[in-house]
């Protein structure tokens, strides 16, 4: 017999196969890839830059879309033509802590388009539905508020399983140049790089992911294993499965780490963090403290777990 929230997805399932799901369009995007004009004009005089370096001298607020905590939102930013590393230990909650921020990338009118090779479309939006929500059984007009809420914002790209990198890199494209996607992510690196000792394999995947961030602009985000090892303490960037050249190629890289079960109940540390070991473009580097509330699968910045409603 199915479990109440089992009832639920398996509802809110059949639901999104009735009504419009936005996907991608099944085309041929290696081909895509390969016919894109890609050519530039990247010889430049310095007085071509002499707007953004004053901005910068001048300390003006950094570009970029921000998490939904208010408290990080000078700490971090995830700014255009950028690549961050998402990595954490099996069953940590990157994927989603990650689907959590992509409401907020929403929210803040930036569209993201979420390739998941090891969840089906409709767990994704069951899952992004409950946060959204703040509960653990939304209702067909959540769903319906859901649908008005991410319309023209949130794209699925629906294919489970391996694909290989070259297919990988016209799917990027193709939702940057025809979507206007601004936040691609990529859950995980194990489904386009199989091979966990190809070291060089891995560094041509993320240096060329760096590569497509540059020439359309999008952030580019990508879910990543850490190696098996003592879970109680974070690994840091280098603890990443494969090369350390992974995290030395990307613009930012985050470790979600959630505390041992076992020392959750000492006052109101938070239950996981989001650990910043690398920030290119930024100063700051650090800890986030979260507090997770299991009934809408939220993620909040302080200890009174106050559940916040994204939809109407």
């Amino acid at each position: 017999m199915l479990s109440p929230i089992e009832k639920t997805a398996a509802a809110l399932d059949e639901l999104a196969q009735r009504r419009k799901v936005q996907k991608l369009p099944n085309i041929d995007f290696v081909a895509y890839m390969r016919d894109r004009e890609s050519e530039k004009d990247n010889f430049k005089q310095v007085s071509e830059f002499r707007d953004e370096v004053i901005e910068r001298l001048a300390g003006k607020k950094s570009i970029g879309a921000t998490l939904p905590w208010t408290k990080t939102h000078e700490q971090i930013k995830f700014r255009p033509a950028e690549v961050t590393m998402w990595q954490g230990f099996n069953g940590h909650k990157k994927s989603m802590v990650l689907g959590y921020a992509a409401l907020g990338f929403i929210q803040q009118n930036e569209p993201v388009c979420i390739a998941s090779f090891e969840m089906k479309p409709s767990s994704t939006i069951t899952r992004m539905l409950r946060q959204a929500a703040g509960c653990e059984r939304p209702t067909e007009l959540a769903y319906d508020s859901f649908v008005n809420f991410a319309q023209d914002k949130l794209w699925l790209y629906d294919k489970q399983g391996s694909i290989t990198p070259e297919t990988l890199y016209g799917v990027i494209y193709y939702a940057a140049d025809k979507l206007g996607i601004k936040h691609f992510i990529i859950d995980s690196l194990m489904r386009v790089v199989a091979g966990e000792d190809d070291y060089n394999a891995q560094k041509n995947f993320v240096v060329k992911l760096g590569d497509i961030a540059l020439e359309t602009g999008i952030h580019i985000h990508f879910v990543h294993h850490n190696r098996k090892g003592d879970e109680s303490k974070p690994a840091g960037r280098y603890g990443a499965k494969g090369s350390g050249s992974l995290s030395d190629n990307v613009h930012n890289a985050l470790e979600v780490w959630q505390r041992p079960i076992n020392e959750k109940e000492e006052g109101d540390m938070p239950d996981m963090f989001i650990m910043c070991d690398k920030q290119r473009e930024g100063e700051w580097e650090g800890n986030i403290g979260l507090w997770f509330e299991p009934q809408s699968l939220q993620f909040s910045g302080t200890p009174d777990l106050k559940v916040r409603t994204w939809i109407r």
